[in-house]
This record gives C-alpha cells, structure tokens and sequence, in this order.
C-alpha cells in the first residue's frame, strides 16, 4: 500500500486511498496516535495513548508531549537518567503509527506492505526540522526500508484533497491550517492541468497552534484553582499536568457548548471552575489576532493581482468557534469553510501517495529559504568579513541547484569544508551581519592527493523536490570528487 502521514503536535494519523476514498488507518472512533513519547527503566519506551496512561502523577516528567515544536531547539530530552534526541522520538512516534497502520490493513484485509509514504511538513519548517522528520520517517521500521516518495506542506496537502472533488481552474483559495503547534496559510490556485491538481502562490506560518490555546485556559484554571484552595500548584510537574488536561477538554466543550465545567483534582481534593465561552475568547483574543493577521498579510499581498473569493479552514484547532467566526467577519467577501478540519491534511497525503504510486510524479513545490555557503570578503584585510553565497534561492521551483567553482586555499588539502546556512533572503549574496541566518551543517569536498590551491573544483548544491539537500563536485578532468553534507544534530 502507499500510505500518507501526518506527523503532528498533538496526533499523528496514517491514511490510505480504499476504492478512491481516503481511509484512516485507526481503530474505529480513535481519531489519531497522541505525538507523545514516554520512558522509563522497568517500562522502556511508550508511544501515544499508552505513554499518557503511564504517565500519572509523578511519572510525568518522564513524557515528552509537543516535540514536533521543539525541532527547532533540537535539543535531547532525557527521561529516567537516559537521554535521547529529537530524532529517535520522532522516529519512534513514526514506528507507533506505522505499526498500527499496518496491522489495521492487515485485519481489514488489505495488502499491508508499505511500499512507499508521503509524509506533511509545516509549510515554513526549516531545513534541520524537515531533515529531522524526513530520516526519522525513512528510518522507523529499522531494516525494513520505507520509500518517501513525497513531501507536502500540511496546508497544501488539504489544499490538494479540497481541490481532488472541487476543481475550477484559475480559482484562487486560501488555506487556513490551525494545527497543534503551527498556523500554516498558502494561497493556492486550482489547476486541472496539473498532475497536483494546484499551483502554490504564496505561504506563511506562525509558530503557534491549539497547545496555546490550552497552555492559557491552563493558566486562568491555575490562577482560580488557587485562588479558591489557598494551595500553590508551582512548578509541579504532576499538578501542571493534570491543570493542562482539565484545560484541554475545556476547550474542546467550549467548540460545541457556550460553557465548560472544570473539574480540577489536586491530591484528592477536587474543585469545580466555570469558564464561558466568552472568558475563553478573551484569554485567547492575542493568539487569535496573530494567526488572523498572518492570514490578512498574505491575502492582501495577492488580492490586487487575482480574486480570493474563499478561505478553507483545516486542522484540528479550527474547530474552535473563534476561528470561522473571526475570520468571515474579516474577509466578509470571501466564503469561509470549516474543512475536514481533522482529517483534511492526511487525506491530501493518502491521495497524494496514491498519486504518486508506481510512477515518478513531479512535485509543485517551492524553496521556503536560500540555502548557500559561507565565503570570504576582502580576505587578509582589516575589512575581512564574512558573506554567504546562496546556492539556491527562496522561492525557486524545485528541484533547484546551482554550480559554482571553488579553490582550495591551499597546496595538497585533504579537503575543503564549508559551513552551509539557511537564510531567508532573495540574494545571491549577502553579508551575515546584515541577514538573519541559521548554520544546517558542513559540506565536504575530499580532494585528491597533490591537489594545487589553482584547481577548480566544480560545486553543485540541489535542493531536491523533498526539500533535502544534495551535493555534488568534479574536478577539471570531470573525475567525480567524493563529497559529504553533515546536519548539525
């Protein structure tokens, strides 16, 4: 089977196209498995639902919840006196989910070989958290390799499961992706021609999501639960903990009621805390005006150019009545959609895997940022500085590459290394004082022996249509020079 993942903040799920429909693949009323990872030394590793049962009272120091927004940092997490890294979490998050999609196709009576996977991506993630999730995924199931034939950004992958039964070519449709721990929005233009049925035109994200949202109604729960009990909750990691969940399921009553009892249990004693629908949409009015505002920005840089005339809403966190509410009274020209707002971004990746089944398939798709390498200015002078030279620019169709010559500074080098960056930038060139910019790795070129410093070694750097970087390098005689492209981890 060719399968589609969505690997999220709070749910990861696993989808399949069954007789041209996309089908989860979950046991029945499960909606997905929770992106959490758990360990200790008598229990070892749990995943989703089973990490979060363990994980009980003091216990919860040994889980680790939104890792899919701690890729940034990339930092390890250690649980029971073991450390690990974001990588093997992720990894193990994709093993759970693999498993289970397995099994549920192997009791449905379906061929339960995956034989290739597309997997989502935030549409403004940066290089190290797409390669994180990129190998993570390829790497779960150990020696049985996995091929990934497609990386979508989450937004156009609803985008692509809206437009498979409303295709009109030439309409323009913005998508509203309010996930776990992102707000994705991307304009898209339906195309029929296409084998993807769309065109990207523009994307943009901010780092926030539904875990914000709790991460407030935590806050005014912890303030009244103190306030009524006289008890300081701190920094306990249990009684937080069990603060967060109260808040979750309050939100969820306040998408289909105008009130929500809380019911907060701190070692036996247990209060009650009412919060309206109205308190919440007050706690939340800042969150709420930055993600309406990142979608504002891309509309009116578009609307003088094409007609906008409808805004899909997907993600799970659009099922807060704030969101379709908020957003119509802003665009009041445009029709507002709450889409498969669960399902909408694993659906497009199944249709995609299928699409993309037994044949190459072209990805329409965009570079996020310029990528380049670290070079020398005025070099030997007082006025030495450093420039990155970008190799491939943001926004380029891909795959996109370039070549450039390189000399080593040096007669007989074993190797020439250069720090490549990711810059968010239009410019072949740029100063790194002036320009924003994050270091992904080092790039190796192995010389051969008595290599002189006047040799010109032909560099080529490919952003691949996945989003991953490829080098390669010849020298003058067209000889084939080993290359390596460390990620900082």
């Amino acid at each position: 089977m060719y399968i589609g993942v969505d690997f999220g903040t709070a749910y990861s799920q696993a989808a399949v196209m069954e007789f041209s429909q996309p089908l989860i693949l979950q046991e029945k009323g499960v909606y997905g498995t929770p992106s959490v990872f758990y360990y200790d030394q008598d229990t070892g590793i749990a995943i989703g639902q089973e990490a979060i049962d363990i994980a009980q009272g003091s216990l919860s120091v040994n889980m680790k919840t939104d890792v899919k927004m701690a890729l940034q940092e990339n930092k390890p997490f250690t649980a029971d006196g073991k450390e690990f890294s974001c990588s093997e979490i992720v990894s193990e998050i994709f093993k759970a989910v693999l498993l289970e999609a397995k099994e549920i196709a192997a009791n449905s009576g379906m061929d339960d070989e995956i034989k290739g996977m597309v997997i989502t991506v935030p549409a403004k993630f940066g290089y190290l958290e797409r390669d994180i999730i990129f190998k993570s995924a390829a790497s779960a199931l150990g020696d049985e390799k996995i091929p990934i034939t497609g990386v979508l950004k989450e937004p156009v992958a609803a985008a692509l499961h809206y437009f498979r039964t409303n295709v009109e070519d030439g309409k323009h449709i913005l998508v509203f992706d309010l996930g776990g721990g992102t707000c994705d929005i991307a304009l898209v233009r339906a195309n029929s021609g296409s084998r993807e049925f769309y065109d990207v035109i523009d994307s943009e994200m901010e780092r926030i999501g539904g875990r914000n949202w709790d991460e407030k109604i935590a806050e005014y729960l912890k303030n009244e639960y103190e306030k009524m009990t006289g008890i300081a909750i701190g920094s306990n990691p249990a009684y937080e903990r069990k603060i967060l969940d109260a808040a979750i399921r309050a939100k969820h009553r306040l998408s289909r009621n105008d009130k929500a009892l809380c019911s907060v249990e701190i070692n036996g004693n247990v209060n009650k805390i009412h919060l309206s629908l109205q308190q919440f949409n007050d706690l939340t009015a800042p969150l709420l005006d930055q993600a309406v505002s990142a979608l504002k920005r891309v509309y009116n840089r578009h609307v003088s150019d094409c007609e906008i005339d409808e805004i899909i809403c997907v993600g799970g966190s659009s099922n807060m009545t704030q969101i379709k509410e908020r957003i119509a009274a802003e665009f009041p020209l445009c029709n507002v959609r709450v889409y498969y707002p669960e399902y909408a971004v694993v659906y497009g990746a199944a249709l995609y895997a299928d699409m993309r089944k037994g044949k190459v398939v072209d990805v329409i798709d965009r570079a996020n940022f310029s990528y380049g390498i670290q070079v020398v200015k005025h070099k030997g002078t007082e006025n030495e500085k450093y420039k990155i030279q970008n190799m491939v620019i943001k926004d380029s169709a891909l795959p996109a590459s370039s070549v450039r010559n390189y000399r080593p500074t040096e007669d007989n080098m074993a190797f020439i290394a250069f720090r490549t960056y990711e810059t968010d930038t239009v410019y072949e060139r740029c100063d790194m004082d002036e320009f924003p910019m994050t270091k992904i790795g080092e790039l190796k070129l192995k010389l051969p022996p008595n290599t002189p410093k006047t040799t010109d070694i032909r560099t080529q750097l490919t952003l691949n249509e996945n989003g991953v970087l490829e080098v390669k390098a010849w020298d003058p005689e067209g000889n084939v020079i080993q290359t390596e492209f460390n990620v900082i981890q």
